[in-house]
């Protein structure tokens, strides 16, 4: 299935939860597309290269805001613009790095993370890593759970529909 797809899903499940029950989830919005140019930055800051499948979700658009579980997925303009969601994806990061989260999922400490979605109260997020153990790019944890994803596009299908996607809580 198309990328755009996947991301028309993901925005229709949203949307459906937001009509739910409207006092828990914000109204989602897709942003206007990232640039090559804004795409390259992105990468620089981030250190590692971009899992495809979030490079084509930041060609779609640069962003997406009232994900049903309460996260918002941080685009290229957020860091140029070094806005608050930022500062908090990064504190969240340092205290996963610092902490003893590494060693109770099986990641090595010298793993790169980098965070590309975080809820409001910096307790929940999700990671692109390079990891010389771990064959995923992506992980999500916070409250105590982990889950790794292979590619960005198993995470978004895995947020529409969990019985599309499986991830692993560990790397052992």
């Amino acid at each position: 299935m198309d990328l755009s797809h996947v991301v028309a899903g993901l925005f229709q499940k949203c949307l459906e939860c937001y009509f739910e029950e409207t006092r828990v989830w914000r109204l989602p919005k897709l942003r206007p597309p990232a640039s090559e140019q804004q795409i390259a930055a992105w990468e620089q800051i981030c250190g590692q290269e971009i899992d495809a499948d979030f490079r084509g979700f930041l060609r779609l658009t640069d962003g997406m805001e009232g994900l049903y579980f309460t996260m918002s997925i941080l685009g290229c303009s957020d860091w140029e613009a070094g806005s608050l969601r930022t500062l908090a994806a990064r504190e969240y990061a340092e205290s996963v790095s610092s902490g003893e989260v590494h060693d109770d999922v099986g990641l090595e400490d010298s793993v790169k993370i980098f965070p590309i979605a975080v809820n409001a109260d910096a307790s929940d997020g999700i990671f692109l890593i390079e990891s010389l153990v771990a064959p995923e790019r992506i992980w999500w944890t916070g409250q105590g759970s982990s889950r790794f994803f292979g590619t960005f596009r198993n995470l978004l299908e895995y947020c529409t529909d969990r019985s599309l996607y499986s991830p692993r809580d560990t790397v052992d």
